[in-house]
């Protein structure tokens, strides 16, 4: 088929493939790698694209094969073009694009990610955006290609070097093992089993309804129907609060230490509170037999007796939504798994640089730029791509786009007090903050044009007059809020009240909100005219550093005013 130079390749039709070639550059923390392009369409790709990716390494940019030019846009997102040194692509042909990074890249998840290519038309227009399809990843086999330096003398992991680590290893034998994790104080199992049946009544002090229902729930999953739940104390399996012993000494005494007592008399599961009652239903819970069959299709408890309380008060979870979006029905069922081993704390990570993922009343911009991540130049309507996700901003699989509705967020603080976890809210300030940032500009630019300079204004965190360069660690620019503005603490007061009244709707208690406070790059706020005012208004301010505890101490002022901490 001849040539047709006038149509583009559709970027279906463009395989990439990225190699490492070595880590060990000339004795510097940088390594070489290649871009192969491949042409495997009908038609000649002439040089009028641009290809977009996210990559976690900084590309030198003096350092890209003649024809070629790699800009850093911002973030981990950056942009291939050709130059007028370009020689078109021909159908069935490829081109190796060779470029130096910073660093090293040892691993198929060090690739870049997230390829979309876009065409211009003969007037410079772009015309829409293309995925293009992930790239094929060279294997790491050669020494200077698992190497992270030429001082890295870590072995490379094999499948021989693996066996030779854990081939003393045994299997331990079952019964030495508990049954309930984390394993508990005290498990003693006895002869006999208790059946729970559809019939199993199951009985509850008043203030336990939640954890009785709870209870029945889930056994009615292993049972395929739905078991009773009574109020009192005339029931098979009963859920009490009473002060509970676990050792000898008083100073055993925890609120979130349970007993449970499996015998020909029922279950009886006592706590010191209504969390350890719930605990000592987890426990229950895992102690099932669930090997059911036609002839038998109820559930076997060995008779036991187990006394148990928590190692530590803080048993914690972290999950990052703001750089890969997880919707309701993930982060539930986060909840239930982590419930289920009794992991009390959720640190709900919320927003950073590359997203803002809840709703806050009067601020929508915060959802509508800092919830979605698409192909943009302004960013007035969506931030940019990062972590490989993508030129759409409405695509809604893709981990860039999604927030969390306020009756969503409602919805689960209620789903995690129902299973005795506390959501520690994540709002990370003042850097990583380049969502907000970037989304109270277009507020400010949204006000302006109606020439509403004080709503413009009111929750504004820039410094427009601040000539600071910066770059942070992940190599953002302009990511981070100006703390010698008021209407910077304007906006934390503002934040925190919503996310207040977020829990107070859902009848959950904020104690703590965690600001995070890591990774202000060098450089910031030096030549920001508010923050000099403040130095010039406060002269124990000497210089970044004091700037940044200044903040620090005056959110903490804020939170505390409001009967919260930060974490």
């Amino acid at each position: 088929m001849a040539n047709k130079v006038n149509h583009n390749p559709a970027g279906k039709d463009l395989a990439l493939h990225f190699n490492v070639i070595t880590n060990v550059l000339n004795g510097q923390d940088q390594f070489k790698a290649e871009l192969i392009v491949t042409n495997q369409s009908a038609y000649t790709l002439v040089g009028n694209w641009s290809i977009y990716f996210n990559f976690l390494r900084m590309i030198l940019p003096e350092s890209v094969s003649k024809g070629f030019q790699v800009r850093h846009i911002n973030g981990d997102y950056f942009c291939l073009e050709p130059t007028d040194d370009f020689t078109p692509l021909m159908p069935n042909s490829q081109v190796t694009i060779g470029f130096v990074a910073n660093f090293w890249a040892i691993k198929t998840i060090d690739a870049p990610a997230g390829f979309y290519l876009v065409y211009r038309d003969e007037a410079g227009n772009e015309l829409k955006p293309e995925s293009l399809p992930s790239p094929s990843i060279g294997a790491f086999t050669l020494p200077e290609q698992v190497r992270r330096t030429a001082k890295d003398h870590m072995p490379v992991p094999t499948a021989e070097s693996r066996y030779q680590t854990a081939k003393d290893l045994c299997l331990l034998p079952g019964e030495s093992l508990s049954p309930i994790m984390p394993t508990p104080v005290f498990f003693e199992i006895k002869e006999g089993t208790f059946i729970i049946k559809g019939s199993t009544r199951i009985a509850y002090q008043a203030h336990l309804k939640c954890e009785a229902q709870f209870l029945a729930d889930s056994l009615g999953r292993c049972l395929g129907k739905p078991l009773a739940i009574v109020e009192g104390n005339q029931g098979d399996i009963r859920l009490s609060t009473a002060r509970v012993r676990i050792g000898n000494n008083l100073e055993n005494w925890n609120s979130e230490a349970y007993t449970m007592t499996v015998d020909k008399l029922g279950v009886d599961l006592v706590g010191a509170g209504a969390a350890a009652v719930f605990y000592a239903v987890q426990s229950l819970i895992q102690l099932l037999d669930k090997t059911k069959n036609k002839k038998n299709p109820d559930l076997a408890v060995p008779y036991v007796l187990v006394r148990d309380k928590p190692q530590f008060a803080y048993r914690g979870m972290h999950l990052d939504v703001s750089r890969n979006f997880h919707g309701v029905k993930t982060i539930k069922k986060m909840m239930d798994m982590i419930s289920f081993y009794k992991i009390n704390k959720f640190h709900f990570h919320l927003t950073d640089d590359e997203g803002w993922r809840i709703e806050i009343r009067d601020l929508p911009e915060l959802t509508e730029i800092g919830g979605r991540r698409g192909h943009t130049y302004t960013e007035t309507d969506c931030l940019l791509p990062s972590y490989g996700s993508g030129s759409d901003p409405n695509d809604l699989t893709s981990a860039g786009n999604g927030f969390y509705s306020r009756q969503e967020f409602v919805e689960l603080l209620r789903y995690a007090h129902q299973r005795h976890i506390e959501v520690i809210p994540a709002i990370d300030f003042p850097g990583h903050a380049r969502a907000a940032v970037r989304a109270m500009e277009v507020r400010y630019q949204r006000y302006q044009a109606l020439d509403d300079l004080v709503k413009a204004n009111e929750y504004l965190l820039t410094d427009w007059d601040d000539a600071s360069e910066y770059e942070s660690v992940q190599m953002w620019r302009r990511n981070v809020v100006n703390i010698g503005l008021p209407s910077t603490y304007r906006f934390i007061d503002k934040i925190a009240d919503e996310l207040l009244a977020m829990y107070a709707e859902a009848d959950v208690k904020l104690s703590a909100i965690h600001v995070g406070g890591d990774e202000v790059p060098p450089g910031v706020w030096i030549k920001s005219p508010a923050c000099l005012r403040l130095m010039e208004e406060h002269p124990e301010l000497h210089d970044v550093h004091d700037l940044a505890e200044y903040f620090m101490r005056r959110v903490n002022s804020i939170l505390e005013s409001k009967g919260m901490l930060t974490a």
